[in-house]
Order: structure tokens, then C-alpha cells, then sequence
């Protein structure tokens, strides 16, 4: 305080502040209750949209294969438009997808290749299967709790791009803290792949549940890679908002041994 201040203003000003400084601990320890009482609550995740609610999903997919000692990189990313379209009496849900954009880079030592669905000068004919994904659907039934318990393509396909994303719930009420497991196979080119993945919430904040994920990748019941990552659970709706994983995979295609790192992040926008 400047000195050139007359000495009871001085004392004002210091009351004052001391009343201001008091009232922000009272705040202080008001929010810090709160967030205990946040963080001590339990929830009960489950999907609970409404039939015709309609969602947007962006995969993106930062992939690195190596073949015989090659390093080919790669990049992909999807856009989905998904529409409940019926809500059973059980709480299945039906969700049908269509892929709206496509987008795909390989670099190798043969030279690079893209393939971006919006624009007909980067569509080369090796990526002519990709090329017809784009307006095809393909539909999954999932649990209140998450799993999918069927997929169907109007095109050949052994799972959706959506599939290993969705995450099982816990039958009880969960808080931070609390962890639970779940496992999830599907039929793949290289054999029978299994997920056996392990969860936790580590954060409970504005309608959003944070999520740790750790797992294991089988095939054929041979341990074969691993997934780590944390996801955002919408509290309301139970779906994903966010997810970013990581997945490293080493398998066995047309003979030779092939290994995967890939960097995962999915964009759920009701």
C-alpha cells in the first residue's frame, strides 16, 4: 500500500481486503467439499439413447506396419453418420452407420499412395474396395451396458471400424477408484481375436466419466499384443465422446510375420 495514502484509509483498505480473502476460503472450502462429494459418488453407466437420435463418429488412425523389415506407414481416417433406428423393450439398441468420408495414406518402398473419398484425382485403383465403402451401411445391436452383440454389412465384413471402440459396463454403479473387465472377440483374417481388457475410472467431472483402459490382444488364444489409452464417457448417454488408444499387435498374414503400432482417437458429436 502507498504511503501517500492517509493512514485510515489505509486501515478501509485492509479491512476490506481481509473480508474479500475470508469470503474466497469459505469458497475455497465450499468447492473443495463439493469436489470430494463428486468424486465420492457412484454411477451407473448404460446406454440410454432414444430411438431416431442420430450421432457423428471421426476415427482417426496412425498406423506404422512393418513387413520383412519394411516400415510402411500409414494414416487413416473415417467419418460415420449413425442413427438409432430402434430401441427394444429390453434396452438393445440398434444402431445403423454409414461411412460419409473416407481417407487413406501409404507411404512404402514402392511410393506413396492416397485415397481421399472427396476428391475423384486421389482415388487410384488399388483402393478400389475403399472407394465403394463410401454410402455403404453396416449395422450393430448393442447392450444397455455396451456390448455389441451383433453386426451386419451390406458389404463383406468380419466387424465394424466401430466395434472394438465401444467399451463393456460394469452391472453395478462404479465411482473413481473402481475398475472392472470385460473381453470381446471377433472373427479376423489372421484367426479368432480376443480382447481381454481391464478399466478404471479415474475421474468423475461434469457429466463425463474418464476412463483408463489396459489390455491384451489374442489370436487363437495366443497372446499376440497389447491397448492402453483412457476414454470419456458421456455420463447421460453412454457414449464415447473421446478415446485415444494405443494398440501394438504382432501377427501372421499370407505367411509372413507383420507387426502393428497404431495410435487410435475417435470423436463421438451427438
Amino acid at each position: 500500500m502507498k504511503r501517500i495514502f492517509i493512514f485510515l484509509l489505509a486501515i478501509a483498505v485492509f479491512a476490506n481486503t481481509e473480508a474479500v480473502f475470508a469470503q474466497k476460503k469459505k469458497k475455497k472450502r465450499k468447492n473443495e467439499t463439493e469436489n470430494t462429494a463428486s468424486q465420492g459418488e457412484k454411477i451407473l453407466l448404460r446406454y440410454n439413447l432414444l430411438k431416431g437420435s442420430t450421432y457423428t463418429q471421426s476415427i482417426g488412425m496412425d498406423m506404422n506396419i512393418e513387413v520383412m523389415g519394411m516400415q510402411i506407414p500409414q494414416k487413416q481416417d473415417m467419418s460415420l453418420k449413425v442413427v438409432v433406428t430402434d430401441v427394444a423393450s429390453n434396452g438393445n439398441q440398434n444402431h445403423e452407420a454409414t461411412y460419409e468420408k473416407i481417407y487413406m495414406k501409404q507411404t512404402s518402398p514402392m511410393g506413396e499412395m492416397e485415397f481421399d473419398s472427396e476428391n475423384p484425382a486421389k482415388q487410384p485403383a488399388e483402393f478400389e474396395q475403399i472407394k465403394q465403402l463410401k454410402g455403404s451401411k453396416f449395422t450393430m445391436i448393442i447392450s444397455p451396458r455396451g456390448k455389441v452383440l451383433e453386426t451386419k454389412s451390406d458389404r463383406k465384413m468380419t466387424e465394424s471400424p466401430t466395434q472394438n471402440n465401444n467399451i463393456e459396463y460394469p452391472e453395478n454403479p462404479v465411482g473413481v477408484g473402481d475398475s472392472w473387465t470385460s473381453e470381446t472377440s471377433a472373427k479376423t483374417e489372421a484367426g479368432e481375436m480376443k480382447s481381454k481388457n481391464s478399466y478404471k475410472i479415474i475421474s468423475l467431472s461434469n457429466g463425463i466419466a474418464e476412463v483408463q483402459i489396459n489390455g491384451k490382444i489374442l489370436i487363437d488364444n495366443k497372446e499376440q499384443g497389447e491397448i492402453s489409452g483412457t476414454s470419456k464417457i458421456d455420463i447421460k448417454t453412454g457414449l464415447t465422446i473421446e478415446s485415444n488408444l494405443k494398440q501394438k499387435l504382432t501377427m501372421q498374414t499370407q505367411g509372413m510375420d507383420m507387426k502393428m503400432d497404431n495410435a487410435i482417437k475417435v470423436i463421438t458429436k451427438m
